[in-house]
């Protein structure tokens, strides 16, 4: 891998309970049928075979298929479901963090390239020491710690200590291009979320109610064809109603876009469903 550009992204995500566990001595799957897989990896892989009956292992989260190894070892499974986005995102359970690392960097025919190297929790308390410990042990797991040029993140007080015990570790084992001189680079894009979200308070109310309005008509299928019925009979566009997310400010513009072509749909729907409670006023659309 040439000089890497690092994006560190941390948010709040449900996780299932731990169930991975590598068993590197296991006995190779499908080999034998006298002994079955024992490590829980098998939990969210499964076998199959392709046309020219060769065996691979796919993930039935993200479907990427792994070669099966001789010796029936699993680690590349285990580092295959570290960095499997689709599984952190559909995992379900108790709120912890997790932080995304993701490299940006020129191969050597000058393509840009996007990968993500990790995808893993980070434990309380969330402050510049750990998220340091937690990145820096990615960089030396895939050994590029003397290849970063840049690293992207967004801007916050413990991103600021995170990076400062970053470039000195590193600049201790020169292992800084350029001396470090382009290290740290704040998101652009965070701080324009915030400009914008800052702005957004001023209709603080207004954007609650619709987006609870949302989460009401999506959390339940009955629901939704109401609502949808009654947009029908209104001949209004069949689109679908967003819900927006805290970390993304055109997420929240699209879901009151969406929301205000709907808005005759809503006190009609009230009238249906007495336990919606959060009905904009009409004042509220006007504005």
């Amino acid at each position: 891998m040439d000089d890497a550009t690092i994006n560190v992204d941390e948010s709040n995500q449900n996780k299932e309970k731990d169930i991975i566990e590598a068993n590197e001595e296991e006995e190779n799957p499908f080999a034998s049928k006298k002994r079955k897989g024992t490590s829980k990896v098998w939990t969210e892989f499964k076998e199959v075979t392709l046309p020219d009956g060769i065996i691979k292992v796919e993930c039935i989260h993200y479907k990427n298929q792994l070669g099966v190894n001789k010796n029936g070892a699993t680690t590349h499974f285990l580092r295959n479901l570290k960095i499997c986005p689709k599984r952190k995102v559909n995992l379900k359970g108790q709120q912890v963090s997790y932080m995304v690392v993701t490299a940006h960097f020129v191969d050597s025919n000058w393509n840009l390239q996007k990968r993500t190297l990790n995808f893993c929790d980070v434990p309380p308390p969330h402050i510049g020491v750990v998220i340091c410990d937690a990145l820096q042990k990615c960089l030396a797991e895939w050994e590029i710690e003397d290849k970063i040029w840049i690293v992207f993140v967004d801007n916050a007080a413990y991103n600021d200590a995170t990076i400062r015990m970053l470039k000195d570790n590193l600049a201790y084992k020169n292992s800084l291009t350029l001396n470090g001189k382009f290290f740290h680079v704040r998101c652009c894009v965070h701080i324009l979320n915030l400009l914008v979200q800052d702005g957004l308070s001023e209709i603080e109310d207004i954007a609650f109610n619709v987006r609870e309005s949302v989460k009401h008509l999506t959390k339940a299928e009955s629901r939704h064809l109401i609502f949808c019925e009654i947009a029908k009979q209104l001949k209004l566009p069949s689109k679908k109603l967003i819900l927006d997310c805290g970390t993304r400010w055109n997420a929240t513009y699209f879901m009151l876009f969406v929301a205000l072509e709907f808005k005759d749909v809503f006190p009609r729907y009230q009238q249906r469903d007495p336990t919606y409670t959060f009905l904009p006023s009409e004042e509220d659309w006007e504005k």
